[in-house]
């Protein structure tokens, strides 16, 4: 966006006009906000942004466009085996902080398809939840992370909590399967080194929605994760 400004493709004003349409159309989905007033000319500048209504904004159509946009813009290669019922996998789900992670809870695709296909969850983080491979408890491991990039930091945001897992997988050949959501510059990091052997998949989401279909990409089909009981209380 900076560049197209100096270049003059577009203009200070444009944006300004954008975000006050952003600002207008989120007050008319918007509860009440007291003491709210839309009677000066830039409101979005001196009022907080208002608390959605979701489920105002999550009309068939819009639900509609998210899934197609996922759908064009996940890379899949490959098709996750199912591990045994007697002999289970691990899921293991790598996140910055499990307490900040918005991409998860326990409904998440991420976290519940897996175990349907005998993976069991082992999440971890890179804070109080760190774990660190060991190879006499290595398990045949589905390794999903979570994780937003930065194009001035490229490889730099792969942690060295990811690589010694993948490394240590790849190295006793347990390996099943490597999703990442959220950052091109891990994929692109990996890529090259699993290409050709181990299936994977990439999306731009993190959200429910883009963990289903990147799974479903891998044939962890949510029909069939639906179609199994659970039991709950």
């Amino acid at each position: 966006m900076v560049e197209a400004v100096q270049t003059g493709r577009l203009h200070a004003d444009q944006i300004g006009a954008t975000l006050e349409r952003i600002w207008r159309a989120k007050q008319r989905v918007a509860y009440p906000l007291p003491g709210a007033t839309t009677s000066f000319p830039h409101a979005w500048e001196h009022i907080p942004a208002p608390a959605l209504a979701i489920e105002a904004l999550a009309q068939p159509a819009s639900l509609h466009l998210v899934s197609t946009t996922l759908k064009h813009s996940m890379v899949t290669q490959g098709q996750l085996e199912p591990a045994q019922a007697n002999h289970p996998g691990h899921n293991l789900v790598i996140v910055d902080d499990v307490l900040a992670c918005p991409g998860l809870d326990q409904r998440s695709p991420a976290l519940t398809l897996p175990t349907r296909y005998f993976y069991d969850l082992k999440l971890i983080d890179h804070r109080g939840c760190q774990q660190w491979p060991h190879t006499e408890s290595l398990k045949p491991t589905l390794v999903q992370i979570l994780i937003r990039g930065n194009p001035f930091r490229g490889s730099a945001m792969v942690s060295s909590l990811f690589t010694s897992w993948v490394e240590a997988l790849l190295a006793a050949g347990l390996l099943r399967g490597l999703v990442i959501y959220g950052s091109p510059y891990v994929l692109q990091v990996w890529r090259d080194r699993i290409a050709g052997e181990i299936p994977y998949g990439f999306t731009y989401g993190q959200m429910h929605t883009a963990q289903t279909l990147v799974l479903a990409g891998l044939g962890l089909a949510a029909e069939a994760a639906e179609a199994t009981p659970v039991f709950t209380d």
